[in-house]
Parts: structure tokens; sequence; C-alpha cells
């Protein structure tokens, strides 16, 4: 893959994976059609998911655990062309698969193609299997029906990715043939044409596609893969904040909010030159906004506008600043202005389109990460157009989030809207809705605000060292490789100008370390060597029905070129392709033949023991340069601290890091304020927050007891967040909690910080979460004066003292599944 994939990602396609191979086990052995599929909210990156695990059905991954299904090929079917065209980019910019094999399906595909072939990938956008369209129309060529039952015939594995996979499906089987709709005649088939061996269903909305599937009376329905909406957000694929502007009052304020629009745009736009200026390896963003016009609008509407507009931003260009996504397909040319028609998935790579005008949401499937403000004038009737338009531009412009919080958000300015309308429009965007619209996001940490207040991290408390010295552990995968994560660390800070000789450093202690590795077990490295150098072979000869003529012989033959590739490709997923090449040009130095130096390589890394020495070596290095690098690595660019965070990750490495300080930040004016948060309005210096009551109440009691200052710790995984590392028992794998508050107190004559976390005691994993909060203070505990877990039981406000040996032994020993017994135990204490 040429992306590095999100955690969630990681998860998931390891998920999607073996539903796949589930499935496909299933129709090939048993043959039952089946189908699976990935239900993810929009701006997840589906199609890189999907990439991802079809790369490893083609390749075969180690890291998957997949083995290479070398008959598989992949009908991937759209639901526009449009969509398709998309797609196909999104595919291609992400998979290493040779583009030679990724074949869009067109008109004339049957002219030339008897089957699909394994290995491919096609595209097919599903309009062209209408009744009129010319791949069913059959005559001199087959038929795309035909094409298909050949393919089913020659034993290749058919593997169909349904994108949008709940558009086009009704809930149950389809029993008329004569009026199913293409995507139930791809499903079930008709005719002599039988039913497709495995289905896989791409969509933010899954139900549909769920209960069609179930409702096949002959097709196994697999457990579909759900990735959750916060880990998503936490991932900084989508964006944090949107912003909605409404007026409060029937007042004529679109003029006004026109205006404020064109504000917001220049705004981001000079946000992100600052911050591109300040990351200049970074790919330059150029923010886009977006005007929602009626159905019907005219041109004297579109010229009003188009003039208005630039008549506010100087930056505009009268014929190359505007553009229309309208159905019509239309290039306008309104007065002085030049509004051409542009295919949607072409706005984002056209920077010189500064303004888009649409009508209803743009497409389905369509993105624009660089889009940031919107202004429409539909009415307060089309919540649900709104909603749409909106979903489609959460997606942040460099997959994650920046530094500068109000870049990670979207504005919305509607003047046709009244508070008591748009509330459907926030319910679409937070909670989890039936369509897909491309807004559901179900509990997705997302913040949606009408009353937006601008807050900055304020210096005058004096927390700013006290703040920036706190410290934790960042979550890492799963599974650790020490020499990748060691090779990929060298290589940025070779990358980042911080070490020039690291990468050949840590090769030559690699390399001399794998050679006194085979000189220790070298008994079992010729062992190896040997088996991989020959094989051996019996050969049974009888007679029928003559027990007396059974003989047995054993040979040994010379293991062939593929035997010694294939097992030095093994070794290069042990090893690393560095390290082993770098092994390999020592032997050929050497006068050593090819063979022969793969064949070693090889042995080597069948070796456990030697494969573990040389891992070993690259943890201690790996920790060495760390140790020596971290500070150096986080005073870099918020970029190149991003590179490492995502490299580390990747590679199983735990890393510790420390809180990088918020700049500015959007909260939602409609919640109470509060004084002495470090992130607040500069003129009023009160932050508005929502807290619960009991939150409120460790608010208010600890100002009363002197604090200086106080943070409430985001929830989003963000830089700006203190992320605790727990383990899931009930789910598996490390998770993230996010302590509620960070407090700053005098010490004498230092500030010092301290945690409180007040929580609930009903989630079912309150207790992996405590414990996980108790492994952090016995880590970092010594930077807090107190670091305390705090709930309310039966009316009493009580706390733990999780610096406290006594308290953290007892919570680390606790068996029990509610944590309420430990705040009611003795080692609790009385919150007052």
């Amino acid at each position: 893959m040429k992306y590095e994939l999100k955690p969630f990602q990681i998860e998931g396609v390891s998920d999607l994976l073996k539903r796949i191979t589930a499935a496909c086990d299933t129709y090939y052995g048993a043959n039952q059609p089946t189908s699976c599929g990935l239900y993810a909210v929009t701006g997840s990156g589906k199609t890189v998911m999907a990439a991802s695990a079809i790369e490893a059905i083609f390749n075969g991954s180690q890291e998957f655990g997949i083995q290479r299904d070398p008959k598989a090929c992949v009908l991937w079917v759209t639901d526009s062309p449009a969509l398709n065209n998309q797609t196909i980019d999104k595919f291609k910019a992400a998979t290493d698969l040779d583009p030679s094999l990724i074949e869009t399906i067109e008109n004339t595909f049957t002219d030339n193609h008897f089957q699909l072939d394994a290995g491919h990938v096609y595209f097919l956008n599903r309009q062209k299997l209408a009744k009129t369209g010319m791949l069913v129309k059959g005559g001199e060529h087959l038929t795309f029906w035909q094409l298909l039952q050949n393919t089913y015939q020659s034993n290749t594995h058919v593997y169909m990715v349904l994108d949008e996979a709940h558009r086009g499906l009704g809930s149950s089987a389809v029993t008329d043939r004569d009026k199913a709709t293409i995507y139930s005649q791809l499903i079930d088939g008709f005719g002599s044409l039988g039913p497709m061996p495995v289905v896989i269903g791409l969509s933010a909305t899954i139900k549909r596609f769920q209960d069609a599937m179930n409702g096949k009376k002959d097709r196994v329905a697999f457990p579909m893969t759900s990735i959750k909406p916060r880990d998503v957000q936490e991932s900084g694929l989508l964006k944090d904040t949107i912003l909605i502007r409404v007026p409060a009052a029937k007042d004529p304020v679109s003029s006004m909010y026109l205006s404020d629009a064109c504000t917001a745009l220049n705004n981001s736009r000079q946000a992100w030159a600052g911050w591109c200026a300040q990351n200049p390896d970074a790919p330059e963003i150029v923010a886009l906004m977006v005007v929602q016009v009626p159905d019907n609008v005219s041109e004297r509407v579109l010229n009003s506008l188009c003039s208005e507009i630039a008549s506010k931003l100087d930056f505009i260009d009268p014929n190359k600043s505007f553009a229309n996504v309208f159905g019509e397909h239309a290039n306008l040319h309104i007065g002085s202005f030049d509004i051409p028609y542009v295919a949607p998935e072409s706005v984002q790579e056209n920077v010189d389109i500064l303004v888009l005008f649409a009508k209803e949401a743009i497409s389905t499937g369509w993105d624009c990460p660089r889009a940031e403000v919107i202004y429409s004038m539909r009415p307060h009737s089309d919540d649900t157009y709104i909603s749409q338009l909106i979903g489609r531009m959460v997606r942040t412009p460099l997959a994650r989030r920046v530094d500068i919080d109000t870049l990670n958000s979207v504005s919305c300015f509607l003047p046709h809207f009244d508070p008591q309308t748009v509330q459907k429009v926030v319910d679409r965007l937070t909670k989890d809705g039936g369509e897909d619209d491309g807004s559901s996001s179900g509990n997705s940490g997302r913040k949606v605000i009408v009353n937006p207040v601008t807050v900055e991290w304020d210096s005058d408390l004096g927390v700013d060292d006290a703040f920036e010295s706190i410290m934790s552990r960042k979550r890492s995968a799963e599974k650790r490789n020490y020499i990748k994560g060691l090779l990929d660390y060298t290589g940025l800070l070779l990358k980042y100008e911080v070490d020039l000789d690291a990468e050949d450093y840590v090769m030559d202690k690699l390399l001399r370390e794998l050679n006194d590795s085979i000189l220790t077990f070298k008994d079992e490295f010729e062992k190896a060597k040997n088996a991989l150098s020959k094989i051996e072979s019996t050969d049974v000869v009888f007679k029928m029905f003559d027990e007396t003529s059974v003989s047995t012989n054993t040979r040994t033959d010379t293991a062939d070129a593929y035997a010694v590739r294939h097992a030095r490709e093994k070794a290069d997923s042990s090893f690393e392709l560095a390290l082993t090449n770098k092994y390999f040009a020592q032997e050929h130095g050497k006068g050593i033949s090819n063979r022969e130096a793969n064949i070693s390589i090889a042995a080597a890394a069948s070796v456990p023991a030697i494969v573990s020495a040389v891992t070993e070596k690259a943890r201690e290095l790996l920790d060495e340069l760390q140790h020596k690098y971290d500070l150096v690595v986080a005073a870099l660019g918020e970029a190149a601290r991003a590179d490492f965070s995502a490299k580390m990750y990747i590679n199983g490495i735990q890393r510790i890091v420390k809180l990088v300080k918020p700049i500015e930040d959007i909260y939602d004016g409609d919640q109470d304020s509060y004084p002495k948060h470090v992130m607040n309005n500069p003129t009023t210096h009160l932050a508005p927050l929502e807290l619960d009551i009991l939150e409120k109440a460790v608010v208010a009691r600890e100002l009363r007891r002197g604090a200086i200052a106080w943070y409430r710790n985001p929830s989003n995984g963000s830089d700006h967040a203190l992320s605790v590392m727990y383990q899931d028992t009930a789910k598996g794998g490390k998770r993230a909690m996010h302590p509620d508050f960070i407090f700053f107190e005098k010490v004498g004559s230092d500030v010092k910080p301290y945690l409180i976390d007040p929580h609930g005691t009903h989630l079912a994993d309150s207790v992996d979460k405590l414990k996980g909060f108790v492994e952090y203070a016995e880590e970092f505990g010594n930077q807090f004066t107190r670091v305390w877990a705090l709930v309310e039981v039966n009316g009493e406000k009580r706390y733990l003292d999780l610096k406290d040996a006594l308290t953290s032994g007892e919570i680390k020993d606790y068996s029990g599944s509610t944590v309420e017994p430990l705040y009611q135990g003795d080692c609790s204490h009385k919150y007052d």
C-alpha cells in the first residue's frame, strides 16, 4: 500500500479479511454463495481499506496472516459513472498493484474479453448493465452476463465489491426474475447465470445491505466488519468541529451571512498559508467555499453572488475562481464571470477553483477536503440536503488534524434556517442516521456548534511550562516489528536532517549481529541451509490389487529457483529487505553465488534464535536513538512529528510524548462559561464548556481549593489530549481513555499539574480503564501532585488516590466486574 493505514483501518482490514476468507472458503468449499461487508462512516477511508484487503488477497500478507489467492479477481461495482471514476482514482492512488491490472469495464469490454482474469480488479458502474446498454445486448459479441458465466466456469475466484451497498437493494430476496434489479441480477444470477460467489458490501449505512443479504435463502451472510465512528474521529481523518450559523429571528441576513462566509474563507485561507509556511514539507492547502443555491436559480442571482463575493475577496479571479457542479453540466458565462461546469471529483485538485456553486448534495461518494466554508440559500425545509453537503466536506485536507484547531473545522452559514430546523441538521451530523446521506456519524465525538466562540491559549495564567511537561505513552499497534521500526526511524532522522549517519550506523550494527548470530547458531543454520537446498520426496510404486508389489523410494532433488526465491521473500519479511540486501551484497562480494547467498539469507530467517538476536539488537538500537533524539523530534514541525508518530505506531513501537499546547479553538457559546480555563475568550477570559453535574462540582471545588488554572482534556486523541492506554479485556487490544481534567496549582515557587477524572460507574469497561489509569500513575505519577479517579456512589462523591501504593495494588488485584466496591472500600476517600 502507498498509504499508511490508520490504527482503526488496520483493525478493520484485519477483521474484513477474516470474514472474506471465511466467505470464500464457504463458497468454494461447500458451493454456498456468501456475503460480508464493511460498515464505516463517510470519510473513514472505505476505499483505502478495501484496497488494502484486495492487495492482501492478491499478494498474501504476513501482517494480516493471509495467503495469496492466485485465482482471485475482483469486480468492483459502483452506483454512478462519476463515483466509478473517483473510486478508480482513489484505488490507484492507494494500492501498489500493477496499474495495468486495474481495468474499467467500458461498453466495448466484451469485444476483446472472454472472461474476467485472475489477478485483475475490474470497475463497473451499474448503468452499463441497463437493458439498453451495449454490454447486455449481445449479437456479434458476448453479453456481460455470458462473460461472467464463463468466469465462474473457469474456476476463477470472483469477489464482487458493491460500493454504496445500500443503494438499489430491497429488504427481501428477489422472487420475480423479470423484475430483478441490476444488482439483484449480479448477486442472485438469472436464467443460466449462477449467483455471485462472494459479495462484499461497502457502505456508511449497511442495514439495507444486511437485510437484503439475510433475505437471500441460499446465501450465507457473514457478520459485517463495523468501524466505530469515534475511532475514525480520533484518527484525525475527519474535522472535529462543524460551525453552523443561523438567524435567531426571521431577519433578512442573507447579505450579511454571505459577507461572513467570505470572511471565514479569507481567514481559513490565511491560516492555511501561515501553517504551510511553518510546515514547508506539507502540501499546500487552498481553502474552498461551496455556495448552495436553489434548483431554479437565475443568472441574475448567480451574477449578484459572484459580484458580491469578488468585491469582498481581492484574490478572486472572475475567469478562474468560480465553477459549478449543476446537473445541467453547462458552462456558464454571466456578466463578467466565467462559471464553468466541472466534474465533482476534479474539484479537490483544481486549486484555481475557490468558489463552487452547487444545488443539492453534490454527488454520492464525492468529497472535497479543502472545502471549509458553506453558504446555503436552500430553504429551511431542506435539512437533508444541507446535512448531505456538510457530510461530504468533513474529511481533513491532510488526512490528519493539525495543531491549529480552527483549521480542523467547517463553517456553515444558513440564512434561511431557524434554530428549530437546524437542530435536525445537528442530529443528522451527530447521531446515527438511517440512510447514507454522508452525514450519519453515530457516537462520533464530533462537535456541531451553532453559537461559536473563538478561544485562545492564555499564557497569562502562567502554566505553559507545566502543561508542556506532561508526558504520556502513545498507543501503538499490537504487533511489533523492531527491525522495520528502527529502519523507519533512522529514515526519518535522515529525512528531517536530524542525523544523516544514523541509517548507516544501524545497518552496520544489524549486519554484524546477523553475522555473529549465524556463527553462534552455526549448527541450526547449516541444518536449515541443507533443508532449503534439497527437497526430499518419496516415490511409492505398486500394482493394482497386489499387496506384495508396494515399494518405496526416497529421492533428493535440488531446490528449484522458485523455491529459493519464495524462501528469500519470507526472509525479507523477517529481516526487512534493506538488511537482507546488505547481507546479499556482502556475500556477493566474497564471490558466493546468488543462489547460495539467497539460501543463506532464508536459512538465517528460519532459525528462531537468529531472528530473535537480530530483533533484540534492533530494539536496543531503537531505544538508544529514541533516548538520544526524542526531545529533538518533539521540537520539529508538526508534519515531521506526525510522520514519526505514524511510523512508530504502524510498527508497534510505543513512544513517550509530551502534551502539545493548543493555540486556538472554537467552543460552543451556548454552554455555561467558566474562569481560569487555559483556553478562553481573549476578551472575557471565560471558556464556554459542556460539563455534567459531577464535572461542574469538581471544577467549582478545585477552583475554591486554589487551582490557578485548569484544562478540559479533549477526547479526540489529538496531540493536545492526554491519552491513557488501557487493555480492553472484552474486545481485546489497547484503547485510549482521556482523564477529564488537568488542574494546576502552586507548590512553593513551582507550578504543578494534577489529574482528576470524574466519571460514571455504568460503563462496561470502567474496571479496565481504572486499571489503565493506575498503570499510567505508576509510570508518570511523579509529574503530578495527585492523580484521582472520582465517582458519585449513593449520592456521595468518593475518590481513589492512584498514587497511593496500597490503593493501586488493590485496584490491580481487583477481579470484580464493576468499580463500585472499590469506591466503597477502605482505600477510597470522601471528596468534599
